[in-house]
This record gives structure tokens, sequence and C-alpha cells, in this order.
């Protein structure tokens, strides 16, 4: 059985470099371990999930694709699981923000670097790095489906490399080759958008809420404005 995966399933694997030993959390069918084994990127994965059902669902597919010696299913809450074996990557994706924290609240040692794409804005999980001192190697920004979704690599073996407020708020995405300004500037218009229309409701009600979220709608614009001049 050979695996098609979608667009932003592709951008996930692509950010993989070659790896002994990979875990996928919150697994759902399996086509990520599957594709990377499938594709020689990874020698052995875990498929992890919490819920038995996708678990049985990944299991289906592992099976027909016929690589059971090389990807291992784990009935596991986030990480806490996870066998103990040296991981190069663990994989987090497919998730809001919050539920990824809550996951990376229990870190291993064994894992080198976490790629994790969410479907919320990851200013949190930037600044998880930034206090644990691990540094974001690469971001991504993708759309699918009508949804955005932000990706990170994050590796654990190197410091973190100090970033302004503005860098953890938006990313550096834009200093990357492969950056992709029309995806980058749909998704900051529309959270500026969104921020102008709670703007006029903390107006009247939270005035201090209000002065702090107008300053940062314009470090934003600032911030398109300079990325645009740069791209287009």
């Amino acid at each position: 059985m050979i695996i098609n995966i979608s667009q932003r399933l592709r951008t996930i694997v692509d950010l993989v470099q070659k790896s002994n030993i990979i875990c996928d959390i919150g697994t759902d069918h399996g086509l990520v371990p599957i594709f990377l084994v499938q594709n020689k990127i990874v020698k052995k994965a875990y498929a992890c999930d919490i819920n038995e059902k996708p678990l049985k669902t990944a299991q289906k597919n592992i099976d027909e694709a016929k690589l059971t010696s090389y990807i291992k299913t784990i009935k596991s809450d986030g990480l806490q699981s996870l066998p103990d074996e040296n991981f190069d990557y663990a994989i987090i994706a497919g998730l809001g923000t919050p539920l990824i924290l809550d996951i990376l609240k229990h870190d291993k040692n064994n894992i080198s670097k976490y790629i994790i794409c969410s479907n919320t804005n990851v200013a949190d999980i930037r600044m998880w790095a930034k206090v644990n001192n691990y540094q974001i190697l690469t971001e991504k920004i993708i759309y699918e489906n009508d949804k955005y979704y932000e990706c990170l690599v994050i590796n654990k073996q190197l410091k973190n490399i100090n970033n302004s407020k503005l860098d953890l708020l938006m990313g550096k995405s834009h200093s990357q080759k492969d950056f992709n300004f029309e995806i980058y500037s749909k998704l900051w218009n529309k959270r500026l958008l969104k921020n102008k229309k709670l703007i006029e409701i903390l107006k009247k009600k939270d005035y201090k809420r209000y002065k702090n979220l107008k300053k940062i709608n314009k470090q934003i614009s600032k911030r398109l404005k300079y990325v645009s001049e740069k791209f287009l």
C-alpha cells in the first residue's frame, strides 16, 4: 500500500531529516510514520494516540503497508507512555496550541527535536521554547481546508537565539529562503482584522487591554509593511 498524504502532512514530513527513530503523537491514521518509513526517511517509528479507535485504524494501515516490523502503535496520553529509546523527532500535529502545551509539560530528555504543527497561534509555543532555551530552527505556514497551520521545528540540543517580543508573536519565517509571503500576509491580515474588532469592544470595557492590543496591532502592521516591501 502506497500512502498518499495531504499538503499539510507533506509539509510536516518534509521537515524530517533522515533519522533512526521518531514518534508521532496523535497519529490518527498513522499516515505520517507510514510515509516516513516507506520513503526510507526514518528506520523506526512509534504511532501514538490516546484513543483506541485511531490506533486500530493506524494498525490496519500499518499491516496493509507491511511495515509491522518498523512501526509500533502505542496507546499514550501525549508523551507519557513513550518507550525508553532515543527519539530524533517527536511530531505533534493537528492539535491546538493549548493541548500541545499540555503535552509538552511532559517533555522528555530522550527527545532531540520536536516538529509541531498547530491550528491556532503558536506564540505561546515559541515562548515555551525560549523559556526552555531550545532553538527554533524552521517555521512554516500552511493553508488547507480553510484553516491556517503554523509549523515549528524545535531543536533541544541548540540554545535559544534571542528573539524580540514581535518575533515571539509572529515568528521569523519571513527570513527563510522558501518563505511564502502570500500565506503569511493573509494569515496576519486576518489576525489584524480580528484584533481590530476586539479593540473596538475593549475601548469602553477594558482600557488597559485596549491600549495593549492597539500597540500590538501597530507592531504587526509595521512588520507586515517591512515584509511586503522586502518581497513585493
